[in-house]
């Protein structure tokens, strides 16, 4: 197969979209699937008091910076982050590109030259299957298919609410909602209620404290607890300076692709990293002063690399310390009425219960069969000690060294998923355009093997789906790839490079496909209405001669 020319998208959430601009910009003929009436994913709407943990220059995509007229000038909230969200999008000339209402059913690699589902490896490309909003199915042939529907598709549930939940409140007995359909619409209904919120993560505390506001009771019910960290540290210090400065990497295990000088060093240092994060730990704990029955039994270390939130830790502070919100360290074994029964023999009363119990991501589901989910490298991760998801292994966590001709971006979370997003776009386009040089299949295997016995010494069996606090790390993977070295500031200044944040504005210039846009960026003229209902895509034109790209993405790798 000569090199692909046309491409699908699947998902027109912040990584699709970032995606099918570097693709666009490489002169490539892209089709956008979404499934919604608009761009944005998780951003059109969510929870309840639903906002930026982080302060709003990690929500930057380099080259495009924040209008001047957001209101917010720290911590914008999720609406205005869905407006600069479209704001791309229109600037960027991607809404033409977008297939709006079409709702992907499966992605499979063409059955050509006697290959079958089991066989075939998607080196003659790939067929989209997809219905629009009236159920009528039909299929579209691509060279290449970018899958970037997120991590936070669809909810998990436990079992005893399997039929229970609903979007809107039910004529009798408790109502049993997705915390993601909690909205600040929603909000007015728990007034004088009693709240139930299952979960203890970033999602339960933030809906919890909104709710305590306006409840007559709200109570967290988690089987563990999970760390919450502080916008500020003793109240002045900025979280992002032990998060996101290369200092603060350091403080964390060597990575798996670390010298032999490095990994020493790390072991010197071992016992003034423990105390690090103990002291980081216990100032966690007072700040938020999060309950002993959901405070997280495993280390400030651990957590990083499992599930972490950044929180108002003096509101949620006084929360916990009123009695406002309280908790329960346990899990819900059955629903009778509006009477929870827990794992403890004890009971909850509950006019409302809302499931803060996570998601899984769509991806893998478009894949029809376990062969080639299992060549896309996922992994059920279900009984080996770590949450119930699925892992997925891929090579710089974009491409699936079994398969040719498809990848995934933004299928893994970090502190920094818009950056992260946006390296992993740039990162395929420099594969596609033959900048980067990808190593042999086996290769590749063989780094994603180290990752994986990596994971496994410094946690338990988890994925680099969830990089969370090594992103920074992964980062520099991406970056060195794409210029030779993973330097943010100049080379002249070392003192920033280890002791400045590490912002996604300073990667600005590999990005010449945002080249222009900046000026209308700032001025924030070209807010567009939201994306029409049902609206159709325009052809792309003639798709710009590219260059060969290397075996894995025009045929199978050898």
């Amino acid at each position: 197969m000569a090199a692909p020319k046309k491409f699908a998208v699947i998902g027109a959430g912040v990584a699709g979209l970032l995606a099918a601009q570097q693709l666009k910009h490489e002169g490539f003929d892209v089709t956008i699937y979404e499934k919604t009436d608009n761009v944005g994913g998780v951003w059109q709407s969510n929870y309840a008091g639903y906002a930026l943990q982080v302060r709003k220059w990690h929500f930057v995509i380099p080259g495009y910076p924040w209008p001047n007229d957001e209101s917010h000038p720290q911590y914008p909230t999720g609406q205005e982050c869905q407006r600069y969200i479209e704001r791309y999008a229109a600037d960027t000339g991607l809404l033409p590109l977008i297939t709006f209402n079409a709702t992907v059913v499966s992605v499979s690699p063409k059955l050509t030259n006697g290959h079958t589902l089991e066989s075939a490896t998607g080196s003659d490309g790939w067929e989209v299957k997809w219905s629009d909003e009236k159920g009528k199915e039909r299929t579209e042939s691509y060279d290449f298919v970018v899958i970037a529907t997120g991590l936070f598709s669809i909810p998990s549930r436990p079992e005893w609410a399997q039929g229970l939940v609903s979007a809107t409140p039910p004529a009798s007995g408790p109502w049993v909602v997705d915390v993601k359909d909690f909205t600040d619409a929603q909000l007015p209904l728990a007034k004088g209620k009693r709240v139930v919120i299952i979960g203890a993560g970033k999602s339960a505390h933030d809906v919890g404290l909104v709710t305590s506001k306006v409840a007559a009771s709200t109570t967290l019910v988690a089987r563990r607890g999970h760390w919450m960290a502080p916008q500020k540290v003793l109240g002045f210090l900025p979280l992002e300076f032990a998060t996101y400065t290369r200092w603060s990497w350091a403080l964390q295990p060597a990575f798996y692709n670390a010298g032999a000088v490095k990994r020493a060093a790390h072991t010197l240092f071992r016992p003034v990293k423990a105390a690090a994060w103990a002291l980081f730990g216990a100032i966690f704990k007072l700040q938020t002063s999060v309950p002993s029955e959901i405070s997280p039994k495993h280390g400030l270390l651990t957590g990083i690399y499992d599930t972490i939130g950044m929180v108002n830790s003096t509101e949620l502070s006084r929360a916990f310390t009123s009695g406002q919100l309280a908790a329960r360290k346990a899990r819900v074994e059955k629903v009778d009425g509006k009477t929870l029964t827990l794992s403890d023999g004890s009971t909850i009363e509950a006019d409302i219960v809302v499931l803060a119990t996570g998601y899984q991501p769509l991806a893998k589901t478009l894949l029809p069969t376990d062969n080639l989910r299992a060549r896309a490298g996922f992994v059920d991760n279900r009984g080996r000690g770590g949450d119930n998801y699925d892992l997925q292994w891929l090579y710089r966590n974009v491409l699936p060294p079994r398969l040719s001709n498809i990848a995934f971006i933004g299928q893994h979370a970090t502190f920094a998923h818009v950056l992260t997003a946006s390296l992993e776009s740039r990162w395929l386009a420099g594969v596609l355009s033959g900048q980067v040089k990808l190593p042999s299949q086996e290769a590749q295997l063989e780094d994603i093997a180290r990752q994986q016995a990596w994971w496994e010494r410094i946690y338990f069996p988890r994925s680099n789906n969830y990089v969370w606090a090594l992103h920074g790390k992964f980062h520099d993977q991406l970056v060195r790839d794409l210029k030779g070295n993973a330097r943010a500031y100049s080379a002249l200044n070392p003192v920033g490079e280890w002791f400045g944040y590490i912002k996604n504005e300073l990667y600005s210039d590999l990005f010449p496909a945002h080249v222009g846009i900046k000026d209308r960026a700032l001025s924030g003229k070209s807010t567009p209405e939201a994306a029409p209902a049902a609206a159709s895509k325009a052809p792309n034109g003639k798709a710009a001669t590219v260059a060969v790209p290397p075996a894995q993405v025009q045929a199978a790798a050898a």
